[in-house]
């Protein structure tokens, strides 16, 4: 196979994979319910990271990381937070997000969990 061919493919696959990938909008704009977490492990990875690089401000944060935690295995959470805080100081919106998670009784849950594995 030629570099041009493998790049092709590669590009189809990315294509592809990214077709399959629920509506991450949707999600970030709180209308995912009806949304699953993927089974495939690429888009899981996709949409983990995806979720985490386009919340742009807390609200839309917010409601990623609601979903995530509510589909998502713990370690998919994690990773979707560890990307979401980083984003989130990046944007000057951590207090706006720390605000609505502390509003939040399941994240708040999540948190607790989360912190207790890192010590």
């Amino acid at each position: 196979m030629t570099a041009t061919a493998s790049a092709a493919a590669e590009f189809m696959a990315f294509v592809d994979l990214y077709a399959g990938l629920v509506d991450m909008e949707a999600i970030l704009r709180g209308d995912g319910g009806g949304l699953a977490f993927p089974s495939e492990p690429s888009q899981r990875y996709a949409l983990t990271i995806g979720l985490g690089m386009r919340s742009r401000d807390a609200r839309a944060a917010h409601h990623a990381f609601r979903w995530i935690a509510d589909r998502a295995s713990g370690e998919w959470a994690q990773l979707f937070a560890m990307d979401l805080f980083r984003q989130m100081r990046a944007h000057g919106q951590m207090g706006e997000l720390a605000q609505l998670v502390q509003q939040d009784e399941q994240l708040q849950g999540f948190l607790r969990e989360y912190r207790s594995l890192l010590m």
